[in-house]
């Protein structure tokens, strides 16, 4: 594959840190995006389309979902016919309803769902420890804390897609990663308990807070979501038979009864470039993506969206 072109439905920061991956790992691309209004600012690099007319949709390897969450499944459905494979943003859809007909119009096109701290150090290194039967968990407690205005300094957090709840907002969603990943780690559990609420005394009318919990056969799962917390927090604690674990998602370290028995210098942001090479190692040899719209269905479920 000499020439990659990809389209970019919608262009904000999630979609500026997906090109930065793109352009380093393939340097011969062009990026199209079609975007909301023609009063948007020039991208450099990107070339501007207004209209799905203007889009020749069947020219480009891929198209990456990148809009506001509200607009992710009619979009799918719209352009599925003539698109080749997707990238697609969390949350792919905002319920089974939309769920089942962006999968019905998806087919069995290659398509990917945004599961970036899958590809997190300490998680590969929990998920490889599970899978080998090093740790055997009990309890965990996941915990996924941040304060919304400082999530984009540039904009008026109360104009964001975020606060409202018509427009796909609200903690569940912008932080779905976290019962994805768990998922992943864990498996599918045999229950699934969910609350949301709008608590804080932030300008917003979508939930900041959340509350989950999974049942597995041997091991409970809990969690906490928040928009509201100013001190930023990223953990999954793990009770073992042997002691306990504390992963920290954004230092991406490992304590075992406190004591460091992993760390890397990786960042999160780090995540970005391995999540899309990885995208592009299935796209140009075939293999299957590591989360798709069928896994997004389950996670939908279990949230009881």
């Amino acid at each position: 594959m000499q020439q990659l072109n990809v389209l970019f439905l919608g262009f904000g920061s999630i979609a500026n840190k997906h090109a930065h991956a793109l352009r380093r790992l393939f340097p011969a691309i062009q990026l199209d995006a079609l975007r909301s209004s023609v009063n948007n600012s020039e991208i450099e690099g990107v070339r501007s389309f207004y209209s799905y007319d203007d889009l020749d949709l069947q020219s480009y390897n891929f198209v990456i979902v990148s809009n506001p969450s509200f607009l992710h499944a009619e979009s799918i459905i719209k352009i599925a016919k003539q698109t080749k494979a997707f990238f697609i943003e969390k949350p792919a859809f905002l319920n089974i309803d939309e769920g089942q007909h962006v999968i019905e119009s998806i087919g069995d096109k290659i398509n990917y769902v945004a599961c970036n701290l899958r590809f997190l150090d300490c998680l590969q290194e929990v998920k490889r420890c599970l899978d080998e039967g090093l740790i055997r968990p009990i309890q965990a407690d996941f915990k996924a804390w941040s304060y919304l205005p400082d999530w984009r300094p540039s904009q008026d957090y109360r104009l964001s897609y975020s606060a409202s709840i018509s427009k796909g907002g609200g903690v569940l969603y912008d932080l779905i990663h976290e019962p994805d990943y768990i998922y992943w780690l864990f498996g599918k559990p045999i229950s699934s308990s969910v609350t949301s609420y709008k608590l804080s005394s932030l300008e917003i009318d979508s939930p900041d807070t959340a509350q989950i919990k999974f049942d597995y056969p041997s091991l409970s799962v809990t969690g906490s979501l928040s928009y509201a917390s100013r001190v930023s927090k990223r953990t999954l604690n793990i009770l073992a038979e042997d002691g306990l674990l504390e992963i920290d998602l954004i230092q991406n370290t490992i304590l075992k009864n406190g004591i460091v028995v992993f760390q890397s210098s990786q960042r999160i942001t780090d995540t970005y470039l391995a999540q899309m090479s990885h995208f592009l190692d299935c796209l140009i040899n075939g293999k299957n993506p590591i989360n798709d719209v069928n896994q997004a269905m389950l996670i939908t479920e279990l949230l009881h969206f």
